[in-house]
């Protein structure tokens, strides 16, 4: 039997060790990095499933962790108890 590798996560959101399967929002990824840099808060809004967690987790936390100038500390939260 073949170990087969589905590359895409389905409805769940991608994860950041994943980023290198995000592909097709650099833009975005690019213009939220300005963003931050400019005003040191961003606030990512959409609707439910429009991929807002999958844009920040594989596409700006991988970008921002490549940087040669890291200045940033990454935290990660969710509503809930």
């Amino acid at each position: 039997m073949t170990n087969l590798f589905n590359p895409f996560p389905g409805l769940r959101p991608f994860k950041d060790d994943e980023y290198k399967l995000f592909f097709g929002r650099e833009e975005h990824v690019e213009e939220i990095i300005r963003k931050l840099n400019k005003f040191k808060f961003v606030s990512v809004v959409g609707n439910s499933g429009s991929g807002k967690s999958s844009l920040i987790k594989a596409g700006v936390f991988p970008k921002i962790a490549l940087e040669k100038e890291n200045k940033w500390i990454i935290s990660s939260m969710k509503p809930g108890q």
